[in-house]
């Protein structure tokens, strides 16, 4: 019976980072393709690439999802906590299948949470369940939105007020380019020194030193050859934007102006594919754990045949499958809700969508750093609402994030009654194959 479950679990894992793919990932990339700096093809594409790389890296986030939720000596044959992972699988990928198939972009972190303490409490009541570590979490699905919104609302505000309402938009747009381009290489660069291959890793201050180091040369090599890196970050000819997707002042009718925030706004497309590549990048590395977490523990106990949990580290391959899974969901599924997250919230433009993701990478790149377990739904749905009320409140579709929200309230419930209900349908089962 053993056995028989840890290949289900395998199935289920894949199963799980399917789900991710068609849901965090496609959360994560909405605003690119929301703002149509990326094609839905072309972001697959990014995904493939800097997903399945990130999710290498994200064995820190792994080990808290697996074993650092609930205590597993509550368990009395380790069969019983393989069928606990197998359930907390189980449970939370029933909830997201539902969710994303009525387009409703919900975290994968809480459901697979809110499953592992619903066997939790059902095994061992509150005993079960380390709400020290639970706590942990719990802070920052609170504060992940609220940093995602507030680091991305200052960038957009500070965009807004010195480049798209200033008189020449364009000129400004190019005078800043180095700037906005130096802080997205910074933050690629230490992600990478912080959580890339063992060799490279650096603490933390070192690491902020060699990006601001690859920051200020790639800006001073921008800020010498501005005329020529304006056709990389610009095309005249072929400025997608309406004129209404852009907020103009009361008193500015004339079209000249139209155009002049256009070109201003066109110089933040290729910042959109960097942002994307970095945010891609980040939620392989941190949301990965949600579909190999529980797996490791599973393989841990029955290579062990113990209900102690084990810090053996994730193997790369396990790592590797679940990008594989990620990126197969988001190619197959991903695009209802990245209409949600993309277009439904509010009008995104290139220099929105660059502020919402460049938010959102900020804070779930230092969270995967100190091994948290943050939710990117809440990150990117905080970015995006943050982006939204520099210029009011009217630009939020409340609808919509009522509706959000509703489903956010309902997954931890419906994921721990899923889980519940499959340990209890599953669990004679067990326990006769362990008596014969």
């Amino acid at each position: 019976m053993a056995t028989a479950l840890v290949l289900g679990s395998g199935a289920l894992a894949a199963s799980m980072a399917w789900a991710i793919g068609a849901q965090d990932v496609s959360n994560a990339l909405g605003t690119s393709v929301g703002s149509k700096a990326l094609t839905v093809n072309q972001a697959v594409i990014v995904a493939a690439i800097f997903e399945f790389l990130g999710s290498t890296l994200g064995g820190s986030v792994s080990q808290t999802i697996s074993d650092g939720i609930i205590d597993s000596s509550i368990f009395e044959e380790y069969e019983f906590l393989i069928l606990a992972m197998f359930c907390t699988l189980g449970g939370a990928f029933i909830w997201l299948l539902i969710a994303t198939f009525v387009s409703a972009p919900v975290s994968t972190t809480h459901s697979l949470v809110g499953s592992l303490v619903g066997v939790g409490l059902l095994v061992g009541s509150s005993k079960a369940v380390k709400f020290h570590s639970l706590l942990k979490i719990v802070s920052s699905w609170l504060t992940s939105p609220l940093l995602g919104g507030l680091v991305s609302y200052i960038i957009y505000r500070y965009i807004y007020q010195r480049i798209l309402r200033a008189k020449r938009p364009a000129e400004q747009a190019i005078r800043y380019q180095p700037l906005f381009v130096g802080f997205t290489v910074w933050v690629l660069v230490v992600f990478l020194l912080q959580n890339g291959p063992k060799h490279l890793q650096l603490s933390f201050s070192n690491a902020a030193l060699c990006g601001l180091v690859s920051a200020g040369i790639v800006a001073m090599a921008i800020r010498s050859n501005q005329s020529s890196v304006q056709r990389w970050f610009k095309t005249k000819n072929d400025v997608d934007l309406e004129a209404e997707s852009i907020e103009l002042r009361a008193d500015d009718e004339e079209s000249d102006k139209h155009y002049e925030l256009a070109e201003a706004e066109s110089h933040f497309s290729m910042l959109m594919v960097a942002t994307a590549c970095v945010v891609a990048l980040a939620h392989g590395a941190n949301d990965v754990s949600n579909s190999v977490g529980p797996f490791i523990a599973i393989l841990n106990a029955y290579q062990t045949q113990s209900t102690k949990a084990v810090s053996t580290g994730t193997p790369l391959w396990v790592l590797v499958c679940g990008g594989i899974g990620i990126v197969l969901g988001l190619a197959t599924y991903g695009y209802k809700v990245m209409k949600t997250v993309g277009e439904q919230i509010t009008v995104l433009t290139f220099s929105k969508g660059f502020a919402a993701q460049i938010g959102t990478a900020v804070t779930v790149l230092f969270a995967t750093t100190l091994g948290l377990t943050v939710s990117t739904t809440h990150c990117i749905i905080g970015a995006i609402t943050g982006v939204a009320l520099v210029t009011g409140t009217t630009a939020i579709n409340v609808h919509t994030l009522k509706r959000i929200a509703m489903s956010w309230v309902v997954t931890i419930p419906v994921s721990m009654f899923a889980s519940v209900c499959l340990y209890k349908i599953l669990h004679p089962f067990v326990n006769r194959s362990i008596v014969d």
